[in-house]
């Protein structure tokens, strides 16, 4: 929940300078917090920043996403979200609401992100899945009132936006490497901890997991790759906390290898590539007795490794393309591709 009038952003000014009214977030924000929310709850960052009212108003005034009309400045270009890099976005229109079934089918959706119009065309609010809806009560997240319910006759018209997103063929858990189970373990002889270094590990964790693929019996977890690599001669490099690719096979060499176009440390792979990799394109659904690329993206300017899952957004040959991943040691789900900096890939097959 964010409310338009919260004290960290309510006072800033909104909109684009131009001949109209200028006014702030508390006073006219009501569509763009339902946004933030929306894209919050898809887990997208801008600009390194987890997505707020504030971040949101600030890459919108700086990136063409206020329009004037009508005398009115604050006006946000709906078609905007499509912009923001890693967004899944792809906005549908704003038009008069559908039938109930429909509206309540959209709710529901993980894929539909919804603000509806309420109080006589004053005032946006963000649709949630509900049980109600079905009967016209739609639970909302309100940013100016204390309101969590709507019912569909006082709904006038909608916002609606698509999330376009494409899952890999394997279903893949998420370890946090600072989950209480294994955050203090040590990786090398550096001293570092799981929770201090451990994404690259917990990511191909994931992956091992997601494929079935078990450490001396027991499930794949970071707990379980660590102590294997701690174990094994060379599993980090020169006592060091940085782990060694080529080792990780010895965990099960029938299912799992390194390959020669394993290591790329630049972002030298298109997404085109990534979703073929992904089982994303045609003819690759298969998951038993068949060989998958696990593909992990180094993020964060090269601090972070990231478990990808998926792609996403309006054009999927972008640099600003989603990148739908399983990310250990932050609450994102989506980087944009721009914001890869280089790729490890693994090759396995599902027990």
């Amino acid at each position: 929940m964010f409310k338009q009038c919260d004290p960290r952003w309510g006072s800033t000014q909104m909109g684009v300078s131009g001949p109209g009214e200028q006014a702030t977030i508390c006073k006219e924000g009501c569509a763009m917090t339902s946004l933030a929310m929306g894209l919050h709850s898809l887990g997208l960052w801008i600009n390194d920043k987890e997505v707020d009212p504030g971040v949101l108003n600030a890459w919108l005034q700086a990136n063409d996403g206020y329009v004037c009309a009508a005398g009115d400045c604050n006006n946000l270009r709906l078609d905007a979200p499509e912009r923001l890099p890693g967004s899944p976005l792809v906005f549908e229109g704003e038009k008069e609401k559908p039938a109930l079934d429909i509206l309540a089918a959209w709710a529901d959706s993980a894929l539909e992100i919804v603000l509806a119009h309420v109080r006589n065309n004053h005032h946006f609010v963000l649709l949630l899945p509900s049980p109600q809806a079905a009967t016209g009560v739609f639970t909302v997240l309100d940013p100016g009132y204390n309101s969590s319910t709507y019912h569909y006759d006082n709904i006038s018209d909608v916002i609606r936006y698509r999330v376009s997103r494409d899952q890999g063929v394997i279903a893949y858990p998420t370890f946090k490497q600072c989950a209480s189970q294994w955050a203090d373990d040590t990786m090398g002889e550096n001293g570092k901890t799981i929770c201090q270094v451990g994404c690259l590990m917990s990511s191909i964790s994931e992956a091992l997991n997601g494929h079935g693929i078990d450490i001396g019996g027991k499930p794949a977890d970071p707990q379980q790759l660590n102590a294997f690599l701690r174990s094994h001669p060379g599993g980090y490099v020169d006592n060091s906390s940085s782990l060694d690719e080529s080792i990780v096979p010895q965990v099960d060499p029938q299912h799992i290898s390194w390959p020669a176009d394993g290591m790329h440390k630049n972002n030298d792979l298109a997404p085109a590539e990534i979703a073929k990799y992904l089982g994303i394109a045609p003819g690759q659904s298969q998951i038993q007795n068949q060989t998958h690329r696990v593909v992990i993206a180094n993020v964060l300017h090269g601090e972070h490794f990231v478990l990808v899952t998926g792609l996403g957004g309006k054009n999927r040959t972008s640099e600003n393309s989603s990148v739908f991943v399983r990310d250990s040691g932050f609450a994102r789900d989506i980087y944009s591709y721009s914001e890869v900096v280089g790729w490890r890939i693994f090759d396995m097959v599902s027990v």
